[in-house]
């Protein structure tokens, strides 16, 4: 198994701190948020490969960090050729990009390089091995207020997603989808198809939807905390966590 880490945003949501430093590369207690994800996926031996996508502004950026940090990890930093907010190639941009440009053609974990979490991801991708089939990562945030600005998802006894809707007016539910997908490498081949359709590749939401359509999708509950840093409140939160514990 391969994984991905998305870092090709810009977030201009956290300027001044992410003017010239990517949001992945900020500190959270210390660390690089990126190096609090590695560490989250060391323990899983079947992970090999590690791709960064990053923008052509970090990708320099991403070549320093990497050359100073020692991992068991084969990593590779990716330049998607993008260069301001306006022409980013999206998520499911990014990841189309990658797996034309490694010629990837195994199991994939995919990972937004803003997602900081607790979870081991032991049962996330225990279940993957023995279903092989699409498995996200699923957080209650306790709140369908909040609900409202994620993806809501409803599932069955067996866990699989009946519903997938992203950032509804109103939300039925406090479950939501977290950047954390598994992905067997027989559903990738949509990827490039589902973006010559037409549909919007900054939505990673909305592709789990057209696959939820048509495919059995599993969702797996993160234990402990999971953050999403798309906010000076947030990142503020996660160092709070990350700090006292």
């Amino acid at each position: 198994m391969q994984c991905i880490i998305f870092c090709a945003g810009y977030a201009t949501r956290l300027y001044p701190l992410t003017k010239d430093t990517p949001k992945p590369l900020l500190l959270v207690a210390d660390l690089p948020m990126i190096e609090h994800i590695l560490g989250r996926l060391d323990p899983h031996k079947q992970i090999t490969k590690v791709h960064i996508v990053t923008n052509d502004k970090f990708y320099n950026t991403f070549v320093q960090w990497k050359n100073a940090f020692r991992s068991r990890f084969d990593i590779t930093i990716h330049n998607d050729g993008t260069k301001n907010n306006e022409d980013r190639l999206g998520s499911i941009g990014d990841l189309d990009f990658v797996l034309k440009a490694a010629d990837i053609t195994e199991d994939v974990l995919l990972i937004a390089g803003d997602n900081l979490f607790d979870d081991g991801l032991g049962d996330l991708l225990g279940i993957f091995e023995v279903h092989k089939k699409p498995v996200i990562g699923v957080y209650d945030i306790g709140s369908e207020e909040l609900a409202t600005r994620f993806g809501c998802v409803e599932v069955d006894r067996r866990n699989i997603i009946t519903k997938f809707e992203e950032k509804p007016a109103k939300a039925n539910t406090t479950l939501i989808a977290t950047f954390i997908y598994a992905m067997p490498a027989k559903m990738l081949r949509n990827v490039h198809d589902y973006l010559a359709a037409g549909n919007n590749p900054d939505l990673a939401g909305n592709y789990i939807k057209h696959l939820a359509e048509n495919n059995e999708i599993f969702a797996v509950p993160l234990e402990g905390r999971w953050f999403d840093i798309g906010s000076l409140d947030q990142y503020q939160a996660a160092n709070a966590h990350y700090r006292n514990r």
